[in-house]
């Protein structure tokens, strides 16, 4: 999932990925958030 966003997002993937967990927080889905955190843990890897 984080090459998608790359490939959707480009340089503004890292914002996207944060926007995501920051949005599923405020929500209170923590599951979502905790898969967001995945993908931004992938993404670093990835760079």
């Amino acid at each position: 999932m984080a090459l998608v966003i790359v490939q959707h997002h480009g340089d503004s993937a890292p914002a996207v990925i944060a926007e995501r967990i920051g949005h599923f927080t405020l929500e209170g889905d923590y599951g979502s958030a905790a898969v967001w955190l995945k993908v931004a843990e992938r993404y670093d890897t990835m760079r």
